[in-house]
């Protein structure tokens, strides 16, 4: 597929993005309140004041240098591995929320609803990755709530995970965990992280920490940022753009001179604001020339890129829940990204999973990859001997051809309600939320745990009880 998108992004733009990168970098320079972080800095000749960090663009070239172009990430099963940035898109769960939606009804999330999401991620025939951050219970104590959410996604999924990432000692805790559970060799890439500057042009203690401990532990970090246009970035886009991602550069810049190679991919997921209220607004045309443009820097930089998802302001599963999703997970799958988060579930600008949403959006992913795919060529797609055969005026219902292509030549969602509206009145006039909830309740209960031996299974069971 030729990706207009990024093509539509010159080189002499990508060249003047750079260089205000680097004035940023070199001349405002990068806080980082973590004291090993700014010591591994000042070990490669960086310029320290206070705690900012000054990176020149002879260090930014050295680091980035050795940052790979892909990378496999492994599940506990083979068959779940993925690589990331070989040209076809990673899909990752919601990503932070901590209220869950369903019959368009807003609750606080527990235990009981990271694990039907952790289910939902398991056996979706979209999703690739385990995500213990898809939800965070309000019923789990403080203390037990980290490891808990990691060892969800160990025991109900077999695919690889995401990162808990809350600083130096609890992401070492958690890359532990996945290892003793899904790796198979010390030199797999098992987990990845997901680390966010502190906009404007900063990283905070626990943050750094994490990069650090992903680093050390040779573990696949995404740095990612996101930038309140008006609020912690500039106003205007390219201001915004020039910020967040000399954030981003920042972080990766740290994770390579800790460990030369490890895999790091750039995000950006900064969208517009709302003025009125000072709110982020996700579900934007803002969003979606991020993504393009991020994703044209990863590629002028060599290394994969991290996008956002099917992306919703919304406060419920509405019409412009729909229409927001579909827009930026559009844009998010031109342009190509290798690793995309929040690809599922997301409402009321990253606060509410909704079940519902879950499956829709799956079906979304479902429907733009088919309509970015590139149709076949051969003899049996082009039918020139069956259209030479039909009459004019007749038809093509009855001939074999339609029967032994129908069910494969075409996309036929499963969710969404077609057929006459007699009909359909006469069912009940069911609601497209009610055929999602039947294929829900279906799904849930059609769960089967993945396999892992009893030894395993009982240490998981005791992280998740509290």
């Amino acid at each position: 597929m030729t990706n207009m998108l990024i093509r539509n992004v010159k080189k002499d733009t990508l060249d003047k993005i750079h260089h205000g990168i680097v004035k940023v970098l070199s001349e405002k320079g990068i806080r980082f309140e973590n004291e090993q972080a700014r010591e591994v800095f000042a070990a490669h000749g960086a310029r320290i004041e206070n705690d900012v960090v000054y990176i020149t663009e002879e260090l930014l070239n050295k680091a980035l240098s050795t940052v790979p172009k892909s990378f496999v990430l492994k599940g506990r099963e083979s068959r779940y591995d993925v690589e990331v940035g070989n040209g076809k898109p990673v899909f990752c769960p919601a990503y932070g929320p901590v209220y869950v939606s369903r019959h368009n009804e807003r609750r606080l999330g527990l235990a009981e609803d990271l694990i039907a999401f952790s289910k939902l991620t398991q056996n979706s025939e979209v999703l690739n990755i385990m995500n213990p951050y898809v939800l965070t219970p309000t019923d789990v104590p403080s203390d037990k709530l980290y490891l808990l959410q990691q060892a969800a996604c160990l025991k109900y999924g077999a695919k690889p995970n995401m990162l808990m990432t809350a600083g130096y000692q609890v992401t070492k805790e958690c890359i532990k965990l996945v290892k003793s559970i899904n790796s198979h060799s010390p030199d797999d890439y098992v987990a990845v992280g997901l680390i966010s500057s502190l906009s404007p042009l900063a990283y905070d203690e626990s943050m750094a920490g994490a990069i650090i401990a992903l680093a050390e532990e040779k573990q696949p970090i995404i740095l990612g940022c996101y930038g309140l246009l008006g609020a912690t970035a500039p106003i205007t886009f390219m201001g915004a753009l020039i910020t967040t991602q000399a954030e981003a550069l920042a972080g990766i810049i740290l994770a390579q001179l800790i460990s030369p190679g490890v895999p790091c991919l750039t995000g950006n997921v900064s969208g517009g604001s709302d003025m009125r209220f000072i709110t982020p607004a996700i579900g934007s045309a803002e969003e979606c020339k991020f993504a393009t443009y991020t994703k044209a820097l990863a590629d002028y930089y060599g290394f994969p890129c991290r996008g956002g998802g099917a992306l919703s302001d919304a406060n419920q599963m509405d019409y412009q829940a729909g229409s927001e999703s579909m827009m930026v997970m559009y844009t998010t799958l031109a342009a190509e990204m290798d690793y995309i988060i929040h690809a599922v579930g997301i409402l009321d600008s990253f606060n509410i999973i909704g079940y519902e949403k879950f499956l829709l959006d799956e079906q979304t992913i479902e429907t733009i990859t088919y309509a970015l795919t590139e149709s076949p060529t051969d003899d049996e797609s082009f039918a020139l001997d069956l259209i030479k055969e039909v009459p004019h005026g007749a038809q093509y219902i009855e001939h074999e051809h339609t029967y032994m292509n129908m069910r494969e030549a075409q996309y036929n969602p499963k969710l969404s309600l077609r057929g006459y509206y007699d009909v359909w009145e006469k069912e009940g006039a069911p609601t497209l939320l009610d055929q999602v909830n039947i294929a829900l309740d279906k799904r849930l209960a059609e769960f089967t745990l993945p396999e892992l031996d009893d030894e395993k299974t009982a240490l998981l069971d005791k992280l998740l009880k509290f």
